[in-house]
């Protein structure tokens, strides 16, 4: 009679435990959700997809943002009809020239190339 007795305590001091443990992993879990950051937040995801809707979207960019507009962005799309004329023969035979010389200049700084044992 005390062996089932004591099986009964054992096994309900290892399900209480067991709950403790399961409860201090889930404020865990639930703590470390307040400092995820904006862009994974789906409460924000919420708070702009509402400004939005509603237009009351008062979020602005800060005035030293680093985002810069994409180039070109404030021209034309350039028209697909107009393409350049095709190069002659001399316009080629410069760009092979360059090409070679080019070419030659970096086989050279390869082959000037000197390496260092000390750590940068």
């Amino acid at each position: 009679m005390t062996g089932d007795k004591r099986r009964r305590v054992d096994g309900a001091h290892r399900r209480a435990l067991g709950a403790i443990a399961a409860l201090l992993a889930l404020s865990a879990v639930v703590g470390s959700c307040t400092w995820m950051p904006a862009a994974v937040n789906p409460v924000e995801w919420y708070k702009g997809a509402k400004g939005l809707v509603s237009g009351d979207n008062k979020q602005a960019p800060p005035a030293n943002s680093a985002v810069k507009p994409m180039p070109g962005a404030d021209k034309p799309f350039p028209s697909l009809s107009t393409v350049p004329e095709r190069p002659t023969a001399e316009q080629r035979q410069r760009a092979a020239a360059e090409r070679e010389r080019v070419a030659s200049t970096l086989a050279a700084d390869r082959a000037e190339a000197r390496y260092s044992d000390d750590v940068i």
